[in-house]
């Protein structure tokens, strides 16, 4: 019981994350935290959310809460262990310890494990890289794949290849064909560009739509304020004079109306700026905007995550106007993704059943999760939620659709998954260990059946 719970949590988070990070295939990593901790049971994994051995490294895992000590051990060329103290990456979460994974291994000396969907190519090129020193490494992890028959969650849930979304707020598409496609490293960066005359974002497309311009933006922003989209999130756009640069990178042109050597905008057209590139932060999971016009610091997310085309070419774009606008623009959109975080939620009342409780209706899948779930219960019951979403109900209403009830997770006073799950012998013939199957039977069933779930 303990370990498949351990799979199906773990695999949920690797599932999530991996798109991301353009890695294509899951069993592979859900069989490194498999053999690595021992299924969750290793020092290692219960006192330092470290599933996957990753050794520390200063600056390599964001996500990362300090530094673990413990003695290791490396296998020699002749078979041979050596062992010696060494330092671990500490978590704080089982979340934060699977992004640690993807951030450790997206560098360049692994990025022969993008887009690689066979399993056993991955752990080899893994191996080869450097990632394990066992000389047995890539045979016992092929074993723990088919003896768990890992590779129904290469295919299980949404299609790998479409993980990113484009903004909501676009009022003209024209796709450019100069891209590539799909881009090779997570969305964390903002870089803003600006166009080279007053052009509206029609005019703009039909540029970057001819072959022979060898380039392009992922967004462009008209005067008027209008918002186009000209390559999708998932590619990388040829805007920067940089790959690295635009392969991290959500790049953004803006009309100007006032030419060199200020390159001037309209306040529509910032206006209309800050909105996109919040709505890029939101989408992506960049939490903060962080601007220090330090060039040094290009790549170094955690202390800049904007970047301007100046750097990387002879140009003065993004202008002088844009460019000193930065830090009032990264001040602006910090200040409304800061709100969205404290969305205030409403106590509920502990006093009456959950289903009598006059209290917003939490959807998901057509059904409607309220008598189980209580953001508040939610948030004050599990610490990393708090540290996490604090009271912000949408988001853990997300996480408890996405992982709560996977973990089984109690998310109200009224509702226990685990006692639900052991009472009724007809439900566990008919939905075994798949926990959210209980929770939806409840609400669409269970409440009027009166069953037992405390």
């Amino acid at each position: 019981m303990f370990l498949i719970g351990f799979i199906e949590q773990i695999a949920a988070y690797i599932q999530t994350f991996a798109p991301t990070y353009g890695i294509r295939v899951c069993s592979p990593i859900i069989a490194q935290a498999i053999l690595e901790s021992a299924s969750g049971t290793s020092e290692l994994a219960r006192n330092a959310h470290n599933y996957f051995g990753l050794k520390y490294r200063a600056g390599r895992c964001p996500t990362a809460c300090g530094i673990y000590h413990k003695i290791g051990s490396e296998q020699n060329k002749d078979g041979s262990y050596t062992s010696s103290a060494m330092q671990w990456m500490k978590f704080s979460t089982m979340e934060n310890g699977v992004l640690g994974y993807f951030d450790f291994i997206n560098i360049p000396n692994y990025s022969d494990l993008k887009g690689v969907t066979d399993p056993k190519t991955y752990l080899e090129n893994i191996k080869k890289d450097g990632y394990a020193t066992s000389l047995q490494y890539v045979e016992n992890l092929m074993n723990v794949i088919s003896k768990y028959n890992l590779t129904t969650y290469d295919n299980k849930g949404s299609d790998l290849t479409m993980v990113h979304s484009n903004s909501p707020l676009i009022k003209y598409t024209k796709i450019s064909p100069n891209r590539t496609s799909p881009r090779n490293h997570s969305i964390d960066t903002i870089t803003i560009h600006c166009m080279a005359g007053n052009l509206s974002v029609e005019s703009c497309g039909n540029l970057f739509a001819q072959p022979s311009r060898q380039a392009s933006s992922n967004y462009g922003i008209g005067s008027d304020g209008r918002i186009a989209l000209y390559v999708e999130e998932k590619d990388r756009s040829w805007c920067s004079s940089n790959p690295a640069n635009d392969h991290r990178a959500v790049t953004i042109e803006v009309a100007n109306d006032g030419g060199a050597p200020d390159w001037h905008v309209s306040d529509k057209a910032m206006t209309a700026l800050i909105e996109l590139v919040t709505d890029i932060c939101k989408r992506n999971h960049i939490k903060e905007l962080k601007w220090r016009a330090d060039k040094s610091l290009v790549g170094q997310v955690d202390k800049q995550n904007m970047t301007v085309h100046r750097w990387f070419a002879n140009k003065s774009c993004p202008g002088n106007y844009l460019y000193e606008k930065h830090s009032d623009i990264a001040k602006q959109v910090n200040q409304k993704l800061s709100s969205a975080e404290q969305t205030p939620v409403q106590s509920t009342s502990a006093s009456s059943a959950p289903q009598k409780q006059s209290k917003p209706n939490y959807l998901y899948q057509n059904v409607d999760y309220s008598p189980v779930f209580d953001p508040v219960f939610y948030h004050n019951t599990y610490r990393d939620l708090e540290q996490a979403f604090g009271m912000n109900a949408t988001k853990l209403f997300q996480h408890f659709y996405t992982y709560g009830m996977k973990e089984g997770r109690n998310a109200n006073a009224y509702f226990n998954v685990r006692k639900y799950q052991s009472y009724h012998a007809d439900l566990q013939n008919a939905f075994g260990d798949n926990l959210p199957l209980y929770y939806r039977h409840y609400v669409l069933y269970g409440i009027k059946e009166n069953r037992k779930c405390l």
